[in-house]
């Protein structure tokens, strides 16, 4: 599984409230399951403007939370 390291500041995820130590379950609805970090990266990114759902678990509160986002351009 593919866990937020760090976040970011001033774009869609920190905006959105996603903070480190979550995991990506799914992107889009398509299972993260088995793959590269690298891999779940690309699912992410898009066109500016377009949005992309995301699905992460927090092991803390041992629940999953549910985001969608608008892409931007990171600096």
């Amino acid at each position: 599984n593919t866990v937020i390291r760090s976040i970011i500041p001033n774009t869609p995820a920190e905006k959105a409230g996603i903070t480190p130590n979550l995991v990506i379950k799914k992107v889009d609805d398509k299972s993260t399951e088995g793959m590269k970090t690298e891999e779940v990266g690309y699912m992410i990114r898009g066109p500016v403007g377009s949005k992309v759902k995301l699905e992460l678990f927090d092991p803390v509160k041992n629940k999953t939370i549910s985001f969608e986002i608008t892409r931007d351009t990171i600096k």
